[in-house]
Parts: C-alpha cells; sequence; structure tokens
C-alpha cells in the first residue's frame, strides 16, 4: 500500500513537471506570435528575427512532441492497468495528439516557414 502510495506520488510529480514545460512552451509559442505581429507591423524582414522565430518554433514544437512521448506513456500503462473505455478514449486522443506533434515537429524542422503566417 505504502509503495503503491509513494509510486503514484512520484509519477503525479513528474506530471507537474512535463505540465510546467508545456506551460513554458506555450509562453515560447505567445512570444513568437509577438516576434511575428512586430515583423508584420513594421515591415522588417531582418534575418536575424526570421532565425529566432525558426529557432522558437522549432523548440516549442519539440517540447510539445516530448509531453506528448510522455503522456501517451503514462496512458499506455493506465490503460494496461485498468483497461476500461474511459482509459481507451484517453489513450487514442493522446495517440492523436502525439501524431500531431510529431507531424508539426517535422514540418518547422524540414520546410522553411519564415514566411508562413502559421509558425506556431
Amino acid at each position: 500500500m505504502y509503495d503503491e502510495t509513494t509510486k503514484k506520488l512520484k509519477e503525479y510529480q513528474i506530471q507537474i513537471v512535463v505540465s510546467f514545460f508545456i506551460i513554458i512552451a506555450v509562453l515560447i509559442s505567445i512570444n513568437v506570435v509577438n516576434d511575428l505581429y512586430y515583423q508584420t507591423k513594421t515591415g522588417d524582414k531582418n534575418p536575424q528575427i526570421q532565425k529566432n522565430i525558426y529557432k522558437k518554433s522549432k523548440i516549442s514544437s519539440l517540447i510539445y512532441l516530448c509531453a506528448g512521448l510522455y503522456f501517451l506513456y503514462i496512458t499506455f500503462k493506465s490503460y494496461m492497468k485498468n483497461k476500461t473505455k474511459s482509459n481507451l478514449m484517453f489513450l487514442i486522443a493522446s495517440e492523436l495528439a502525439l501524431i500531431a506533434a510529431l507531424i508539426r515537429f517535422m514540418n518547422i524542422r524540414k520546410n522553411d516557414v519564415s514566411n508562413e503566417g502559421d509558425i506556431i
């Protein structure tokens, strides 16, 4: 009983840390939108600003990807332990979110998205 409670508390602590990283990724994305706003408003096509936007977008999408992997692991573990319809739906949602994060990361990594409006 005590070991299982300790294990659950440790898992919750890790989830809090991962959620904190997701909040950081959201703040980075807000900063990217702010940079895009500034760039569009001023018409400034400074290559350094575009490089920073690309770098921030890549970091943000990598954080989402890592968080998605972790939450998929958690949901898979939860589903294997308790095979309910609710856990299955949560597992499917985690898989879809991970696929979306992977597509976004690959798009940012492989394509020049500095001129696109959808960079975050």
